[in-house]
């Protein structure tokens, strides 16, 4: 059969997807069912016109804390909806203007720090439902930390804390179980779907009745079955917000992060790909476009390229398109005719999930791969992360965007010349391009650290270009080292244009 491989794929990926939709759902502070909604349309219409054969999209962790801070930002999840459906039409503009390269153009040590900090705010979010707790841990005034700490100590249900602990122990021991065995159909069970498994199992005959946890402490899905259950999870966009300028300002925020998300999780699927296909990029920004846009009108959650699915359909023997938009139908499937065994499944058993996906994206290796990468690195990448956890994630990106070029301009430039000495002979070397940047070092050798009645010889390197500034910058210092009787010597064709070498008493020779 032709597309076995694919119709095995997509199931693997379906274990892995509900999971996770209900989670990221949750973690977002949006409707559970917004969570299953993107899933389905990612599946099946952002499939179908995916620039790429083996990506899956659907609801990403992380899109969490920008859809939780999107909604309180535009007052209303149906405002929220009004903003999804502007970020696609973003992400169909940055198609056609062929803006495939954006995820080029930021730092790599920008976009880790977004990850861990939103990694942070993940793993932070989930606190409080691992204790049984139905709060949001992070929206908590932050300089109240240890009275947020004391709250969730005092309302925990024990019965929570059972499913948490026993599903983290569960799902470290899956994934290294996985890792070493060589029994094929086993790798198919994802650690996610055994953690739910094992939490509506626990909960429902394991734990004694006084730690049961009922209702406000399971999921509860407003759907009871069938294909008109579905049509009642839609909840439709508040189409005046369009005229609410904080809705098309977390439009083009979600625009932004969902498209980068998507293009970095192409570049890691086209690598994963045994058969190196590379994935059209502006055309992936159309598919994911018109997903956001119909989400959006669903009352679903924005949608990127998740590499965590795209990697499980590489895994699963995933070949086309095909394992994509079927794994979509699974889902819809699955609300149609199992949705009683859904509303079973604890929060704790989601908040595990989270938790660990939270800790993957903050992992201590990745600061200590950033740390060793240098300061050139380490200042955009730290000051990313202060910025989004105690702003937000666009300004974090932008500060650390700007910061990065900042520092990149600064460290560009320490090194653009060479200063010596010896006796009373001074040598200033240009050793490659100088931007105006290098003023302020530039200036504290010439004034500070050359002694008068000792003569200055500056030398410029082959094709090396001063910036106007800087020769402006000696045509002043002149009439210093003229009182200070300083000889200047210049070996310079950038120099040699300047008025200053049409004074007396300067020698200029030609490179």
């Amino acid at each position: 059969m032709r597309y076995l491989s694919d119709i095995r794929a997509s199931i693997a990926v379906t274990l892995v997807a509900i999971p996770l939709c209900l989670g990221i759902a949750l973690a977002s502070g949006a409707p559970l069912t917004a969570g299953i909604i993107t899933g389905i349309v990612g599946g099946i219409l952002t499939g179908l016109l995916s620039g790429s054969p083996l990506s899956v999209s659907g609801p990403a962790a992380g899109l969490v804390v920008l859809v939780a801070m999107g909604i309180t930002k535009v007052g209303s999840y149906p405002n929220f909806l009004m903003s999804v459906v502007l970020a696609g039409g973003f992400q169909i503009l940055f198609s056609v203007l062929r803006g495939g390269v954006i995820s080029y153009l930021i730092p790599g040590s920008v976009i880790t720090g977004m990850l861990v900090a939103i990694g942070i705010i993940i793993t932070l979010k989930q606190f409080p439902h691992l204790m049984g707790v139905d709060v949001d841990f992070f929206s908590y005034d932050k300089m109240k930390l240890f009275d947020n700490v004391s709250d969730l100590t005092k309302h925990f249900e024990m019965g929570a804390i059972y499913v948490s602990v026993s599903s983290i122990l569960l799902y470290f021991a899956w994934d290294k179980f996985t890792k070493k065995t060589k029994i094929n159909f086993l790798k198919f069970l994802s650690a996610p779907l055994l953690t739910v498994a094992w939490g509506i199992s626990l909960n429902a005959f394991i734990l004694p009745d006084s730690l049961k946890l009922g209702e406000g402490h399971t999921l509860n899905l407003p759907f009871t079955g069938g294909f008109e259950s579905v049509l009642g999870m839609i909840t439709n966009p508040n189409w005046i917000a369009f005229l609410k300028p904080e809705v098309w300002q977390v439009a083009f925020t979600i625009a932004i992060i969902a498209s980068l998300e998507t293009l970095l999780s192409l570049d890691a699927v086209d690598k994963l790909d045994p058969q190196k296909r590379i994935s059209k990029r502006n055309q992936e920004l159309f598919a994911q476009g018109v997903g956001n846009i119909t989400a959006g009108v669903l009352g679903g959650l924005p949608m990127t390229a998740v590499i965590v699915r795209s990697s499980a359909n590489v895994n699963a023997g995933g070949q086309t398109r095909v394992s994509t938009v079927l794994h979509g139908f699974f889902i819809l499937a699955a609300v149609c005719f199992i949705p009683n065994i859904m509303n079973l499944i604890p929060f704790a058993s989601l908040a595990t999930i989270l938790l660990m996906t939270g800790l993957k994206l903050a992992n201590v290796d990745i600061f200590k791969q950033q740390n060793r990468l240098g300061v050139k690195n380490m200042v955009p990448f730290y000051i990313t992360i202060a910025s989004i956890l105690f702003f937000d994630l666009l300004v974090g990106i932008f500060t650390g965007l700007f910061v990065g070029l900042i520092w990149n301009v600064i460290q560009n430039n320490k090194e653009t010349f060479h200063f010596d000495k010896e006796d009373d002979f001074y040598l200033l070397r240009f050793k490659k391009d100088v931007s105006f940047i290098a003023k302020p070092q530039l200036s504290k050798v010439l004034y500070n650290q050359i002694q008068s009645d000792s003569k200055l010889i500056i030398s410029c390197d082959q094709g090396v270009d001063l910036d106007h500034d800087i020769i402006e910058m000696f045509e002043n210092y002149y009439a210093y080292a003229e009182k200070k009787k300083i000889e200047v010597v210049i070996n310079s064709n950038p120099l040699s244009k300047s008025k200053f070498f049409r004074h007396e008493g300067n020698r200029s020779m030609t490179c």
